[in-house]
Formats: C-alpha cells, sequence, structure tokens
C-alpha cells in the first residue's frame, strides 16, 4: 500500500497536502463594477448543485465599494443574443462573490441556487456579462475563451493571486497509535508531538512493487450528449485515406466533423447515402471504397496529463456481415496496437497498451478502419462498436517523500496512523479560502485546526454496527451516491457474453435513467419497466424489449468481512413467473 504526496493510508490528519490562497485585487472603484471572476466549463466533481449534478459555473465579483442591484444584468453565451439569461432583482454587496451554474436548468429564485438556460462548451465559446441596457459589456471572453481542462476553473488574470502553502515534500510529523488514548487531542494545534517520528510527505508503503492506475478519460462516460467537440477533450472526425498521397496516417491527417455533421444521436456525414462515416458513442461505421472513398472514423482524446497511460480499447461488429474491419491505437500520429477482426465476428478484441513519454497536449487517436482480414475496404457492412479508456500510470514508490515509506512502521502494528503537518500564514485577514487537494490510494480523514474538512473511503460505524440500509439511507432528492449508494441498470440482452461485470456493465448513466421526483426509472415510458424506489424495484423481461437488471449499488468504506443481510419478496404474487435476486 502506498500513499501519494500529503497523504496517508487510512490517516487522519490535521492539514496535508496543498492548500492555495486566494488574493483578490479589486479594481478602482466604478458604479456598477461587477465582473466575471472565474468559470469552470468542464466541471465534473469539484461542485455540485442542489440536485447533486456536477454542472458548469460562472463566478461573479462585485469589485466595486457599492451594493449592486443585479435585476436586468445578464450573461450569455452569445454575442448576437446579449440578453440571453436576465438576473432576478438580488442585491450583491462589496467584495461578495455569486456563482451561477450554467446547467440550461433557468432557474432564478434570489436566495437559491441560480442557473442560466444555457451551458459552457469545454472546447471554447463566447460569453459575457452585460449590463441592464442590455449593450454594453461589463466582462467577456470573446471571440472564445480557450479549450477548458476538467476541473481547472479559468479567470481574468489580474484578479487572483494563489500561494502554495503545503507542496509535495512538505515537513510532518507521523505516529501509530496502539489503541484511541490520544482520543481527538492529537488533533488540535498546541499538541506536543515532539516525540513523533519525522516524515516528509507522501506517507505511506507498498509491498507489492505495484503501479497505480488513475482514470483520465472514458470516451463512453466523457460522450457529449448535446455534441459538442471538444467537451472533456474529445473530438470526433475522420481521415480520406483515398484523398491522401501516401495512404500513412498521420496526427495532422485527422479532420473534424463540423457541427452540422451532428444528427442528435451521433456525428454522421450528411449525405443520406455516401459515404457512411458515423460516430455514436460507441457505434461507429467507417467508408469503404464500394461509397467512393476510403475513410477511417477516429475518435480523438487530448491528453491533460504527462507519464505514462495506460489505454483499454475493444473492437467488435454489430453487423454480423461484410468482409470485417481494423482497429488502429495511434499516439501523436503513430501506430501503437491495432487488430483486424472478421465480419461476423461479434465478440472482437478488448486490449490494452501503454503509452510512455505522453505529454499533455499529446493526442491520442482510436480509428476503425474498413480494412478486413483479407485487406478488402469494398463492402458496406462495417457496423461496428468501438471505445476506450485511457488510464494514468505510475509506481506508488515513486510519491513517497524522504522517511515517507512507513512499511515498519505500519505493517504487523495498525492500519491506522496519525501525520500532522503544520504550516503558518502571515496575514489571516488576507485569505479569500484556502482549498485542499489530496491525492491518496485508499483513505483518509483531514482536519485543520481540530475542525473536520475532508473525509474520503474512511472506516464508519453506525449504531449497531451497521454501515449502510439501502430504506433509511435514501437520498429523497435523488442523489446519486448520497451514502454511499448508487442505482442504475444491467442490459442483459445487449451484453456481448451476458456475464454481469461490476466494472464495466452497471449503468447509471444512460440519458434515460433518469431520476422522476420519487424513484430511478428508464425512460422515456413504459415500457421498459426499470425502476428503483428506496424499498422496491422492477426489472424488464424480455417480452418488452429486453432482458434488463436493476442494480443497486453500495460503494464500502470499510475494508474487512461484512454480512449483508437481504430481504426480499414479490410484491404481487399473483402474476409473473418469478424474479431473482444476486448479491
Amino acid at each position: 500500500m502506498v500513499v501519494p504526496p500529503g497523504v496517508c493510508q487510512r490517516m487522519k490528519y490535521q492539514l496535508a497536502v496543498v492548500l492555495s490562497v486566494l488574493w483578490l485585487a479589486a479594481p478602482a472603484p466604478a458604479a456598477d463594477s461587477v465582473i466575471i471572476s472565474e468559470f469552470m466549463a468542464a466541471n465534473t466533481r469539484t461542485l455540485a448543485d442542489e440536485d447533486g449534478a456536477f454542472e458548469d459555473w460562472i463566478e461573479l465579483y462585485n469589485v466595486s465599494d457599492a451594493t449592486v442591484n443585479l435585476g436586468g444584468w445578464f450573461l450569455t453565451d452569445n454575442a448576437a443574443q446579449l440578453t440571453k439569461w436576465p438576473f432576478p432583482a438580488m442585491n450583491l454587496v462589496p467584495n461578495q462573490f455569486l456563482v451561477v451554474f450554467a446547467s440550461s436548468k433557468d432557474r432564478c429564485v434570489p436566495g437559491t441556487n441560480l442557473h442560466t438556460n444555457f451551458k459552457l462548451t469545454a472546447g471554447g465559446e463566447y460569453l459575457a456579462l452585460v449590463r441592464p441596457d442590455g449593450t454594453n459589456i461589463a466582462t467577456q471572453f470573446a471571440p472564445v475563451f480557450p479549450p477548458q481542462v476538467d476541473d481547472i476553473s479559468h479567470g481574468l488574470p489580474v484578479t487572483a493571486t494563489t500561494s502554495t502553502l503545503l507542496a509535495r515534500g512538505a515537513a510532518g510529523k507521523f505516529f501509530i497509535p496502539r489503541d484511541g488514548a490520544l482520543g481527538t487531542n492529537w488533533i488540535l494545534p498546541a499538541f506536543n508531538d515532539i516525540s513523533w517520528s519525522n516524515v516528509m510527505t507522501g506517507v505511506g508503503f507498498d509491498v507489492s512493487g505495484s503501479s497505480v492506475l488513475t482514470p483520465v478519460a472514458d470516451s463512453i462516460g466523457d460522450w457529449s450528449a448535446g455534441g459538442t467537440q471538444g467537451y472533456r477533450h474529445w473530438s470526433y472526425g475522420y481521415f480520406n485515406r483515398t484523398a491522401d498521397a501516401d495512404g500513412i496516417y498521420q496526427a495532422s491527417n485527422f479532420t473534424i466533423f463540423p457541427n452540422n455533421y451532428w444528427n442528435g444521436g451521433a456525428w454522421r456525414w450528411p449525405s443520406a447515402s455516401s459515404p457512411w462515416d458515423t460516430i455514436g458513442q460507441t457505434d461507429v461505421h467507417p467508408n469503404g471504397i464500394n461509397n467512393a472513398v476510403e475513410h477511417w472514423v477516429i475518435r480523438r482524446w487530448t491528453t491533460t496529463t504527462n507519464g505514462t497511460l495506460s489505454v483499454t480499447w475493444r473492437t467488435y461488429k454489430t453487423n454480423p456481415n461484410g468482409s470485417g474491419v481494423t482497429g488502429k491505437l495511434f499516439h501523436n500520429g503513430v501506430e501503437k496496437d491495432a487488430a483486424t477482426i472478421a465480419g461476423s465476428d461479434t465478440v472482437g478484441v478488448t486490449r490494452t497498451a501503454q503509452l510512455a513519454g505522453v505529454l499533455a497536449g499529446d493526442v491520442i487517436d482510436l480509428a476503425l478502419t474498413p480494412i478486413g482480414p483479407g485487406g478488402a475496404t469494398d463492402d458496406g457492412a462495417d457496423g461496428s462498436y468501438n471505445a476506450m479508456a485511457i488510464s494514468s500510470l505510475s509506481a506508488l514508490t515513486n510519491l513517497l517523500g524522504t522517511n515517507g515509506n512507513v512499511a515498519s512502521m505500519m505493517r504487523g502494528s495498525n492500519s491506522s496512523a496519525y501525520l500532522r503537518v503544520p504550516f503558518t500564514v502571515a496575514n489571516p485577514a488576507d485569505i479569500d479560502f484556502l482549498k485542499l487537494r489530496m491525492r491518496f490510494d485508499d483513505g483518509f480523514v483531514a482536519w485543520l485546526n481540530g475542525f473536520e474538512i475532508a473525509r474520503r473511503n474512511a472506516p464508519v460505524a453506525a449504531a449497531g454496527g451497521t454501515y449502510a440500509n439501502n430504506v433509511s439511507d435514501w437520498s429523497a432528492t435523488g442523489q446519486q451516491g448520497a451514502n454511499g449508494w448508487y442505482y442504475g441498470f444491467y442490459n442483459k440482452t445487449t451484453d456481448v457474453d451476458g456475464i454481469y461485470n461490476p466494472f464495466t456493465d452497471f449503468n447509471s448513466g444512460d440519458p434515460q435513467w433518469a431520476w422522476n421526483g420519487g424513484a430511478w426509472a428508464l425512460g422515456p415510458g413504459d415500457p421498459p419497466w426499470d425502476f428503483i424506489t428506496a424499498g422496491s424495484w422492477h426489472p424488464n423481461g424480455d417480452n418488452n424489449g429486453g432482458v434488463h437488471w436493476v442494480v443497486r449499488r453500495w460503494v464500502s468504506e470499510t475494508a474487512g468481512s461484512i454480512r449483508a443481510r437481504i430481504t426480499f419478496a414479490k410484491e404481487s404474487g399473483a402474476c409473473g413467473n418469478g424474479t431473482t435476486v444476486r448479491v
């Protein structure tokens, strides 16, 4: 086991890792001086709204010394429609911030979270705050803001200064408790830790010599249901091999599909007959020379990280006809892996390739070509599945600091440890907020000056030793992940092997799987009959289009042996041929 910089396996912290301090330098006071100070166009886990959804957001700041009534001000993502979303009448006092979610939910009730009637495009678009006259711009990002990185905000460079208080290699004090004698005294600033061991973050250990995989991209999970190029750094296009002088693919040969190629569900060449270029969330189709030209269809991910990446990709035929297809994986235009499958191969291949020396901004392309096992490229039955998932790969021990390898102290003693990391702020009055960044392998609890500020995967125990209860833990607002519970379904009919794989077959992100106010249900109507409530549920049979299992998932926050007690019965005993529960 190992914990990356500033983090420790199931360790309790006073403070750890990186804390950022933000000072805002207010411009000279001006009438109605409100600006867009910051925004995030690719929010995947940073800030949740009242629905539990991670929507993009826009932050406003009143830089003046006067209270501003926002009634009649506007936000817009369209330079030709400056009054697209109006603010309600509400006051923004001097030096006050206001976050508005860019979610398309269009909510404008003062005193609650505000939501615009548009979303932000991670690939870059126009954004502006407009004064009440509907013509004068208070702040704008024009003609478009630059492409955005997941969970990294973008703002005016003159508005903020960030200072790192704790970084990798910070000095700390480490202790393995034999019992609970210290209670919570050790998390207080005045606690005397002089006898504790000196360490520098990160802290932990690894006895397996293994590496850690950190997911960074997934072509299925990152798919833009609205057809946005650049969403979560994915782009979709093709390679015209027929028109290419040497017929050898290079990264510069990638041609992105223009916006009018989006048909509402997939990227599709607009001609009704040919070419057949198509890229959906998983369904793809290249074009063969029987339709005039050879086109490869390509999913491209622009990398956001450095180092070694592990890419797992899968391809199989969905149309069991034709002469076959070939999947190819490229890094910056250099072929790294390839597999050819027959036209009747509905099982296909799942392959993993490691890409070393990757730099942020590199491109990884997954191409499907119409080339079958015999080299033929002239059939029109190339409908296929393809997808890829990308993870960063790093040795766990590389993340340990000086004296940070605590294997000899922890093994055989305790699976938990205490770590105190001190820091000093010269002028606390200058601090706007602190941001804690943690990289961890298992679990932690973090305190700041005795106050708990974060916990992840830490052992918990409820009254009676019960860790989870699907009825009492039920989220009445339909929040996925509340109390560790998730709700989804498994489409057994469309699964190639018909064997449930919890890592790939559990589906809680389907656009038709939604909260209806009282249950999670698969829409848009009945059938299918999939639904889950706090105490009841309903699968879907093949008499209604396909076999679906409905699935309650609890993500454990404890290690060791647990006992699951299941109560299961039919609600309607007068009909049907029975059901099966599986754990």
